[in-house]
Order: structure tokens, then sequence, then C-alpha cells
């Protein structure tokens, strides 16, 4: 009897250290995977920041094409200007005479 308690009782020791020793290992992977959680966490952050810079970048981007004469816009005030004042010396001379 007393060979099969020690039996038991060594087997039982053994799964106690390996339980003990799958503690230790799920806790060193809890503890890397925590770290890696953060540097997950603080790489989101600097992508939402990435975002809302290029989201205001591009609004800025926009609003600037909005407000952008190309040349040709220019050149046709111009001409279009030019024919106004021509018109009015033509009125002016006739008014003249």
């Amino acid at each position: 009897m007393k060979e099969a308690e020690d039996i038991a009782l060594k087997r039982f020791e053994t799964r106690v250290r390996d339980l003990i020793e799958q503690y230790k290992q799920l806790q060193e992977e809890h503890f890397q995977l925590l770290l890696d959680c953060e540097e997950k966490d603080k790489q989101l952050e600097a992508c939402k920041a990435e975002v809302k810079n290029l989201g205001d970048d591009f609004a800025k981007l926009k609003l600037a094409q909005m407000m952008k004469i190309s040349n040709e816009d220019l050149a046709e005030a111009k001409a279009r200007v030019d024919r106004l004042v021509r018109k009015v010396d033509k009125c002016i001379a006739l008014l003249g005479v």
C-alpha cells in the first residue's frame, strides 16, 4: 500500500509542478500581451493624430483650390475689363461730340 501511495504522491507532485510551470508561462505571455497592447494603443493614437492632420491639410487644400485663380481666368478677366474700358471710352467720345 505504501508503494502505491508513493507513486500517487509523486504523480501528484509532478502534476502540481507542471501546473506551476504552465502558470508561469501564462503569466509571461500575459505580460507580453499587455506590452503589445500598450504598443498598439500608442500606434493607434499616432494614426488618429495623423488622420486628423491629413484631414486638416485636405480642408486647407480644398479651400485653396476654390480660391485659386488660374492664369487663363486672370487673362480672360483682364480682357473683359479692357473691352469694357474701350466701350466706356467710345461712349465718352460720343458724348463729347
